[in-house]
């Protein structure tokens, strides 16, 4: 598996909330795949509308052989609280971003990670709306 590429997204909640990440708009090349891994493969097609909650560990998108990681897809928000979601493309680069309040989306665009780093990986975070701290 050291010739796959991978994106990874684990969620993690600091408190039980009624909130979710909602995966939209998937757009991913032909042969990737998103893996939950309380369940099998899922084509990519078919991962819109998939939540991410508290039962779920990380949902990965991957592709054997391929050069490069290609596609994009969106997180939704939903609930009333705030993720925070940071990914990178490689070990020096890292983007972060705060989601807050109902419907608020991120595009993550698989096609910007360089082909010298196919690694890329997404956390997210949730937290209570009125939690100041900044991790």
């Amino acid at each position: 598996m050291a010739a796959d590429m991978m994106c990874m997204i684990g969620l993690t909640n600091e408190t039980t909330l009624d909130a979710a990440l909602t995966i939209e708009d998937a757009q991913v090349s032909e042969g990737f795949f998103f893996n939950n891994w309380l369940e099998d493969h899922i084509a990519a097609q078919d991962i819109n509308g998939t939540a991410l909650d508290n039962d779920d560990s990380e949902v990965v998108v991957y592709s054997s052989g391929d050069p490069r990681v290609a596609g994009s897809f969106h997180l939704k928000l939903d609930g009333t609280s705030m993720a925070k979601i940071s990914w990178s493309s490689g070990e020096d680069e890292e983007n972060k971003v705060w989601l807050e309040g109902v419907d608020e989306r991120i595009k993550i665009d698989l096609g910007d990670w360089p082909a010298e780093h196919p690694i890329g990986r997404i956390k997210v975070k949730i937290y209570d709306i009125d939690d100041t701290v900044v991790m």
